[in-house]
């Protein structure tokens, strides 16, 4: 267990601006809300005071109580450890993952994306899913923030400091809008400037891919499909995080059959008789597991064991569409993630 003198620490990469905040008040986009900074809680000079609270519904339906300027953020699941790692929120603590063979603790997204390493910082360690309760009490945060995951232990995690959920990756959200999601997140510890900055360079950026195209986005499909080895099967995911957010901001559609059979919405295995229907999608995306130590190619030879001459029968792989990309990066919610997926689609723009 880490000494409480490392608890005052920062990660050296990052200073922490406090914004001043006004107040916040009705329905948030995402699902959530906020009540507006009680008057007790300002500055005579009308800053927010240290110590003042609002009042937010987070995803899950909980109203909570937490700090207008969070000091020590515990996150109890990667995806938020990304977020907050780039909005250059005052994180404590983290969940963290096993990398073998090493044998060594890592953040799953936050060295690939930021390039920084656990030993880097002075993180408590929460261990897989942040579920190791003890380091989360010893961090002592003044802000929990989990997924729907954690809901489970949520009276325990809420006994330690205000705890929000967010719904990072379920189909409760709005066509599954994950930047949705981080606008939310940013909103509530106070970092929606920073947000809003990355947000309107990513406008920018991806206006400037959509000219790339021969053919407009709008008409051509996508779709994502995830190759599982051991099994032998396929799986199919209309919605996969950052990867396919970019996607479907650049205005691709998807594949008639996933709208006719599964309503617009699949996260599913896909039997042998059924896998042809996606052999006519403009643009198929699908991934590897860099941190497994696997590359682009595992995923091409995977499909070549559980679709026998698939190369000769999908329109993607003929036409140089069939994107893949590492998971790592791809997926989390980050505006990195989304200028990484929006060079992959500008490579194989056609």
């Amino acid at each position: 267990m880490l000494q409480e003198a490392n608890m005052s620490k920062r990660v050296g990469f990052f200073s922490f601006v406090f914004l001043v905040m006004f107040p916040l008040s009705g329905l948030i986009a995402g699902g959530s809300s906020e009540s507006d900074v009680s008057s007790a809680g300002k500055a005579s000079d009308g800053a927010v005071a240290q110590g003042a609270t609002k009042t937010v519904i987070d995803h899950a339906g909980n109203t909570v109580e937490i700090p207008v300027n969070p000091k020590r953020i515990g996150a109890l699941h990667y995806p938020v450890t990304v977020m907050l790692v780039e909005l250059e929120a005052s994180i404590i603590g983290t969940s963290t993952r096993l990398k073998t063979p090493e044998n060594k603790m890592y953040i799953r997204g936050v060295k690939e994306l930021f390039n920084i390493d656990l030993e880097d910082t002075n993180y408590f360690q929460y261990g897989p899913g942040g579920k190791d309760i003890e380091q989360v009490k010893a961090s002592q945060p003044d802000l929990l923030i989990g997924t729907p995951s954690h809901n489970d232990k949520y009276n325990l995690f809420s006994k330690i400091a205000p705890t929000l959920i967010i719904d990072h990756y379920s189909q409760n959200m709005p066509d599954m809008n994950t930047l949705k999601v981080y606008e939310d997140l940013a909103r509530w510890i106070g970092q929606e400037k920073r947000y809003n900055k990355f947000y309107k360079q990513y406008k920018t950026r991806l206006e400037q891919v959509k000219g790339k195209f021969s053919t407009p986005p709008e008409k051509q499909t996508v779709t994502y499909l995830m190759s599982r080895l051991k099994a032998g099967t396929i799986v199919v995911n209309t919605h996969y995080g950052t990867f396919s957010r970019v996607a479907y901001d650049l205005g691709f559609q998807k594949p008639e059959y996933i709208n006719d059979k599964f309503g617009g919405y699949i996260s599913d295995v896909v039997s042998a008789e059924v896998i042809g229907e996606f052999a006519n999608i403009d643009y198929i995306l699908s991934t590897y597991r860099h941190q497994a130590g696997e590359t682009e190619e595992n995923v091409y030879s995977d499909f070549d064991v559980i679709i026998p001459g698939w190369r000769d029968s999908f329109k993607a792989y003929k036409h140089n569409t069939f994107i893949v990309a590492n998971r790592e990066i791809a997926f989390p919610i980050s505006f990195k993630s989304c200028s990484y997926v929006l060079d992959m689609f500008e490579k194989h723009a056609k």
